[in-house]
């Protein structure tokens, strides 16, 4: 054995290279055809295997490996190329291969049974994967210029893929625990992605089709999920998930688009998708078993959704122009919904108790709808369609509504333009109704107390109409 490995040497050193391998059944080769080129295999163990190939002018490749049955294969073809691959542990392999003009790849694991799979072909690209644990795979492909990935993977069976088609992207994952899951893609120029998991059994899902995008997850649990696709320009986006079982989802479309999720607790769910220019989204979850939806389509749309507690449901759609949607939800199984289609409407709905109901439509411009709720069982519905109408709804107390033959304990419905309507309810199922059609007309209904029915109905221009009941 020692007279094999000392000829091994003496023609690796004949070839203007330089390796050295001890202990037992350890295999190196080395190629290189060019001019320039450096080569170094270092081998401590048994039953290693190295092999580097080299067809280009001054690239240089490095392999390192310190334990037992590791297998490490580099290529690279092209020029002012660096290479480098590191193992100490048992059973690891690593495939690196560069095709193009000073590209970098280096692959370093310590622990047992990882693999690592590098592809770069195009000029100024860097690849760097570190896996010290169990049974971890990470893969990236890089095609095109002066792309960058890092994979970090600590912890057992976990697994991480990288896709870049394009120049100047950026993607990195992290991961620390048992079997988790990353991928990204970048078919684009100049995107940046970042996925960071602490846990296991998580998942998260990046792509980006786009130019000068930035989509960044984090998650710390168990078995939580998170996508991300930006088919656009510009756009942000940020998933951060703490607990278990949650779900996230966000689609941008457009230009200059944000979103921002954030789930702390256990089984939430958060969807958004975004349409068009500069829009804006937020969804914040605090609890268990709540549901956030966010559609936009349009241009400088604002919306946002804060839910603590459990087992709330929100959903908030802006079709068009510059409009503004928020929900706030303190309690238990509270359900709230907006829809706006037109230009510069506002919409808010506050819930403070359980097992509330409040919905709001907004056809036309400029339009206010608000809705207060506190206490228990309590529903509201708000319906306009015109220019410049305001409707708003106070209660407080239990159970306004679906006690008269409505779903509702109070209802706005006004079309025309300028209308004003006014509710406010403190006690025991009550129902209120004010129906307005025409411009400029007002009412207002205060009802206090148990079992009142307020109805005012106006149709024309400049009328009022106020009803009291205590």
């Amino acid at each position: 054995m020692k007279r094999t490995t000392s000829f091994l040497l003496a023609m690796l050193l004949a070839a203007g290279t330089w390796g050295s391998a001890s202990a037992e059944s350890n295999f190196a080769q080395q190629d290189q055809a060019g001019v320039g080129n450096g080569a170094f295999i270092e081998q401590t163990g048994i039953a290693n295997e190295a092999y580097q190939s080299q067809p280009g002018d001054s690239n240089m490749a490095d392999i390192i490996q310190t334990g037992d049955i590791n297998y490490a294969d580099q290529l690279q073809e092209g020029n002012s190329n660096d290479v480098t691959a590191d193992q100490s542990g048992s059973e690891n392999t690593v495939f690196q291969y560069q095709s193009g003009d000073a590209n970098s790849a280096m692959t370093d694991q310590s622990g047992d049974q990882n693999y690592a799979d590098q592809t770069q072909e195009g000029s100024g690209n860097d690849a760097y994967i570190n896996q010290p644990g169990l049974s971890n795979e990470a893969y990236q492909y890089q095609i095109g210029d002066a792309n960058s990935a890092v994979i970090t993977q600590d912890g057992e069976m976990n697994y991480a893929d990288q896709m870049q088609e394009g120049s100047a992207n950026q993607a990195a994952i992290d991961q620390i625990g048992i079997e988790n899951q990353a991928f990204q893609t970048q078919p684009g120029t100049g995107n940046t992605a970042e996925i960071i998991q602490d846990g296991e059994d998580n998942y998260a899902d990046q792509l980006q089709a786009g130019e000068g995008n930035t989509a960044f997850i984090d998650q710390i649990g168990i078995s939580n999920e998170a996508y991300q696709t930006q088919p656009g320009m510009d756009g942000l986006a940020e998933i951060f998930q703490d607990g278990s079982e949650n779900f996230a989802d966000q689609v941008q479309d457009g230009t200059g688009n944000v979103a921002y999720i954030e789930q702390v607790g256990d089984q939430n769910e958060a969807f958004q998708e975004q349409s068009g220019e500069y829009n804006n989204a937020v969804a914040l979850q605090f609890g268990s078993l709540n549901v956030a939806e966010q559609i936009q389509a349009g241009s400088g749309n604002d919306a946002t959704i804060e839910q603590t507690g459990d087992a709330n449901l929100a959903i908030q759609n802006a079709q068009s122009t510059n409009n503004l949607a928020m929900i706030d939800q303190d309690g238990n199984l509270n359900i709230a919904a907006q829809l706006q289609d037109g230009d510069s409407n506002i919409a808010l709905i506050e819930q403070r108790g359980d097992e509330m109901l409040a919905e709001q439509e907004q056809y036309g411009s400029s339009n206010s709808a608000y809705i207060n709720q506190s206490g228990t069982e309590n529903s509201a519905y708000e319906l306009q369609d015109g220019i410049g109408n305001i409707a708003e709804i106070f209660q407080t107390g239990t159970h306004a509504g679906d006690v008269y033959g409505s779903a509702y304990g109070a209802e706005v419905i006004q079309t025309g333009d300028a209308n004003t309507a006014s509710v406010l309810q403190d006690g025991f199922d009550n129902y209120s109704l004010a129906q307005q059609s025409g411009n400029l007309n007002a009412s207002t209904q205060i009802q206090s107390g148990t079992f009142n029915i307020s109805t005012i109905a106006q149709s024309g221009t400049s009328n009022i109409a106020t009803c009291i009941q205590q």
